[in-house]
């Protein structure tokens, strides 16, 4: 899953950061050093928007305020 993430050999931050969406865990966020996040939305595959919409409009949410930081 984080194996391109890997190849860029950046500093983890912290990781398994929970994502919460409606009260329940929609998924994880990592944090690199470089102002680098990968966020994993449980159950959500190359079209997140269609799998898990809502998980999905929070992170973007989330960028855009700059929240993520």
């Amino acid at each position: 899953m984080l194996r391109f993430v890997d190849d860029l050999n950046l500093e983890l931050l912290s990781k398994n950061e929970p994502l919460y969406f409606e009260g329940r865990q929609a998924g994880l966020v990592y944090r690199y050093k470089g102002n680098f996040t990968f966020v994993h939305l449980f159950n959500a595959g190359g079209m997140a928007p269609a799998d898990q919409p809502g998980p999905t409009l929070k992170m973007l949410h989330k960028f855009l305020l700059d929240e993520h930081k």
